[in-house]
């Protein structure tokens, strides 16, 4: 099991330093993914993926174990909207699988 712990150690706070901001217990559902979700909503540009950010989402992945680094990984990615064809992501992936 991997707890919420597991996932902020492994780098949540470095794809999404909103995260750790402080709030409320009865907002964090409700207005703290809302704030978040805006994102992808409005005219918002996109966010090549940098090296960190793929590091932490596949040391975050890596905690499910190695079937399920790869999505785990990816989903963690998706927290900010990405190219669709993000050349950094596809590299990092391409490598990890050629190993």
């Amino acid at each position: 099991m991997v707890s919420l712990a597991d996932i902020i150690d492994a780098g949540l706070y470095a794809l999404r330093p909103e995260l750790s901001i402080p709030t409320p217990r009865s907002e964090i559902a409700m207005v703290s993914i809302i704030k978040l979700r805006e994102t992808f909503y409005d005219a918002s540009p996109f966010f090549p993926a940098e090296a960190f950010e793929i590091e932490s989402a596949l040391r975050i992945g890596g905690k499910y174990g190695p079937t399920w680094k790869s999505p785990i990984a990816l989903a963690f990615l998706t927290l900010r909207p990405r190219p669709a064809w993000d050349d950094g992501i596809m590299k990092a992936f391409r490598q990890f699988h050629d190993k």
